[in-house]
């Protein structure tokens, strides 16, 4: 015999009316106004609930194992013939929790609170099994999860959220008490950190996880996106699983490989424009004997800890070309610079663009390559070195002024039936990493390393 602590069990295994059953018989009618107020008087009693403390109550497992509470020295659970209602408080008198029972069972509506008064958990039974939405409270009544239920088994909607921070928590209570309001007057933020479906217990279709906004609540779920992927009807991942990097939240430039600036430009147009500047100032400023190795300085998408996501210019770049849609790059040249770039030589490519759309509305013209006019950058042996703009979708390309706002994906991976088929990592510096089973086996393929084609 267990004693019966409610709030400890409550989370391990988190009914309503009472059927109450009676016959009818014959009677004198004398007796009727005594009887009328018996009945009444049954009727009450048996409609109204039964409000009990946590005080001597027990948990008992009846013959079938079932789990139900008693009051120490009751032979029947509480909840046997009126609905029950179980609640204790806090030390200051404000109530802790309330949770309905029939026949010893939770049934119904069930809620906690904080000792301020604020929501923690709110959920329903249906005679011991978890039935309906249940949803979770942080400390100034922000939402931690919601999760739904059928027959005691996860089923639809599973959300969860980011807790506040303790910054965020005291602000919100100082901000409550000098506009004089009270504790839940104010409407909080709630940030998402998954999203997922359950059947049957089990996660079903697509599921997404979000970087915290940190404050910038302008930012889409779209924006905030941290990794995606698909479950199949057996709970295992299945498809395509994509990890993003956090978006980019300034520009650095970076030496030696691993030596970075203590600037940290903007994530925007003139940011960039001014990382790009100071790039090849910080490599001329290195004496060769520094530097053996000719390593360029190198542009750094950063996230908000100034942890390296990918690099976006190099100090190799030594001018701008276009090449045309017949494949040849064109003569003229321009400056190695965010301005140059934006100002002169994509002018010039949406132009050649427009031509070119006009030309093949009235004759096609043949192509050496994919017909796409693009903007590219040049090192000084006059290589190509980077596609930094071109005309056409979906070819790779990220046109350099997409580069600091574009998501990058950080892992890859193929699913079937559970098991990886492939993963293709990016890593930080440009480079990424292949990984694939061969087929029919179990074992992996030697990793194998390929540079991209730009520094995108």
């Amino acid at each position: 015999m267990n004693k019966f602590s409610i709030a400890q069990n409550f989370h391990e295994s988190i009914g309503k009316n009472s059927v109450l059953h009676h016959s009818n018989r014959h009677f004198s009618w004398s007796v009727l106004p005594f009887l009328t107020a018996g009945v009444l008087f049954w009727f009450l009693g048996c409609s109204s609930e039964e409000h009990i403390s946590t005080q001597f109550l027990e948990y008992r497992l009846d013959a079938d194992g079932t789990s139900r509470i008693y009051k120490a020295g009751d032979d029947e659970p509480i909840g046997k013939w009126k609905y029950a209602r179980v609640s204790e408080n806090h030390p200051n008198g404000n109530k802790r929790f309330e949770i309905g029972f029939v026949d010893g069972l939770k049934h119904g509506a069930f809620y906690f609170w904080q000792s301020n008064g604020l929501r923690k958990l709110v959920g329903s039974f249906d005679k011991g099994n978890r039935e309906g939405t249940f949803s979770s409270f942080g400390r100034a009544g922000e939402l931690l999860y919601e999760k739904n239920y059928f027959e005691n088994e996860l089923e639809g909607n599973f959300s969860i959220y980011y807790p506040m921070s303790n910054a965020e928590v005291f602000r919100y209570f100082e901000k409550t008490r000098k506009e004089g309001l009270n504790l839940g007057d104010i409407p909080v933020k709630n940030n998402i950190r998954l999203e997922a479906t359950f059947s049957k217990g089990i996660p079903v279709g697509p599921y997404r996880t979000y970087f915290h906004p940190r404050g910038q609540n302008h930012l889409t779920k779209e924006e905030l996106l941290e990794e995606e992927g698909r479950f199949d009807e057996n709970g295992q991942l299945m498809g395509n699983q994509v990890c993003y990097y956090p978006r980019t939240e300034g520009l650095v430039v970076y030496v030696l490989e691993n030596e970075s600036s203590e600037n940290i430009h903007p994530a925007s147009p003139i940011g960039l424009a001014e990382a790009i500047d100071e790039c090849y100032q910080a490599i001329q400023a290195i004496p060769a004997y520094r530097n053996p190795k000719g390593f360029p300085a190198l542009v750094y998408c950063v996230d908000r800890r100034s942890n390296r996501i990918t690099p976006v210019w190099s100090s190799d770049i030594h001018e701008l070309a276009i090449r045309n849609f017949d494949g040849n790059i064109l003569n003229e040249r321009y400056q190695p610079s965010f301005e140059s770039y934006q100002k002169e030589a994509l002018v010039k490519a949406k132009e050649l663009s427009l031509s070119k759309e006009i030309s093949l509305s009235s004759k096609p013209l043949p192509t050496k390559n994919s017909g796409a006019v693009e903007i590219i950058a040049l090192n000084k042996n006059g290589e190509i070195h980077d596609i930094l703009w071109s005309e056409m979708t979906g070819t790779g390309v990220i046109n350099l002024e997409d580069r600091i706002s574009s998501k990058r994906k950080r892992i890859h991976r193929s699913w079937q039936s559970g098991k990886a088929l492939s993963s293709e990592w990016s890593i930080s510096n440009g480079l990424n990493l292949i990984i694939q089973n061969q087929k029919g086996e179990n074992e992996l393929n030697p990793p194998s390393l390929f540079l991209p084609n730009s520094s995108q």
